[in-house]
């Protein structure tokens, strides 16, 4: 199961590489799949899915594009595309296809991840440590504010789910324009991604100078662009044990446990 699932989300890769490289918008590899790259120069053993990063300007002008440019069997989710979205970054997602989650018991069709990245105000101090607390409580509100009934998961997040739909009556879009405004910062010498880490990785800014430009890395046979510096930008935001923990995990993320009898 897993390695058809792992087939099907690089195909949408290389539909979305093409696309973008057409148009002349930058992406990298990012998160487990950039750290894959770096140590397997591909999946590893428990990766369950593709991430990738694009500067926001490049990230916008994308979406922009999706509803013309992307094949027929695939299609975009994201906040300008979809009402209620409950997430803070975009999916692009092939139909026809089946990916069961892990803590719902539920399922959707086999998607990527694209995230913005965003220039912040620095690497270290108060404004920086308020900026990323704010940040990840305003995510943290859009993805409990989904609509319909409440999540198939843990009790303790229907429990958060009822709190913020009672405490917060405003609309997700209305809470994601206050989060995109706090995102969206001029031109400095940091990068970071507000959307697809957690806790103390979420906003973990890292130097822009190590980032670009970028070049090719392996993953699963192909070149992809990746940071012009992986290892730093890996540390930076994982911490010196970042690639260790990747190497020890043991558990799928996204998908549910029981594929590990189907690989």
């Amino acid at each position: 199961m897993i390695h058809k699932i792992r087939q099907i989300q690089l195909e949408i890769l290389d539909e979305v590489v093409e696309l973008l490289e057409q148009h002349q918008l930058a992406y990298s590899l990012d998160g487990g799949t950039l750290i894959g790259s770096f140590v397997h120069e591909g999946f590893g053993e428990f990766d369950d899915d593709i991430d990738i990063a694009m500067p926001r300007n490049d990230y916008e002008k994308f979406i922009a594009l999706c509803e013309t440019v992307l094949a027929p069997q695939f299609y975009a989710e994201e906040q300008s595309l979809v009402s209620g979205y409950h997430l803070v970054f975009m999916k692009i997602k092939k139909r026809g296809t089946c990916y069961e989650l892990s803590d719902s018991h539920q399922s959707e069709e086999v998607f990527i991840d694209i995230f913005p990245l965003d220039y912040t105000v620095s690497d270290c101090g108060i404004v920086l440590a308020s900026k990323r607390f704010f940040m990840q409580k305003l995510k943290a509100i859009i993805f409990l504010k989904k609509g319909g009934s409440l999540h198939r998961g843990p009790i303790k997040r229907k429990l958060k789910q009822i709190v913020v739909r009672t405490l917060f009556p405003f609309r997700i879009k209305t809470v994601y324009q206050l989060y995109r405004r706090m995102a969206i910062m001029p031109k400095s010498e940091f990068l970071t991604n507000h959307a697809g880490k957690k806790d103390k990785y979420g906003g973990t800014p890292f130097p822009a100078s190590e980032y670009f430009p970028l070049k090719n890395g392996l993953f699963e046979g192909k070149l992809y662009k990746i940071p012009h510096n992986p290892q730093l930008i890996i540390r930076k935001i994982y911490g010196l044990k970042g690639i260790k923990h990747y190497q020890e995990k043991n558990r799928y993320r996204h998908l549910s446990q029981k594929n590990k009898k189907k690989v």
